[in-house]
């Protein structure tokens, strides 16, 4: 798991991430949880 702070509208967010193959056996990302905006 790690964390990932991302940018829509103008505003950043920090989500924890997670990394996880799926079927195929192909690497893929999934979001755990959003933790809200980072404020500046």
């Amino acid at each position: 798991m790690f964390t990932r702070i991302t940018e829509n509208g103008g505003r950043r967010y920090l989500q924890i991430m997670e990394s996880f193959r799926n079927e195929a056996g192909k690497p893929r990302l999934r979001v755990v949880a959003n933790l809200g905006r980072v404020d500046t």
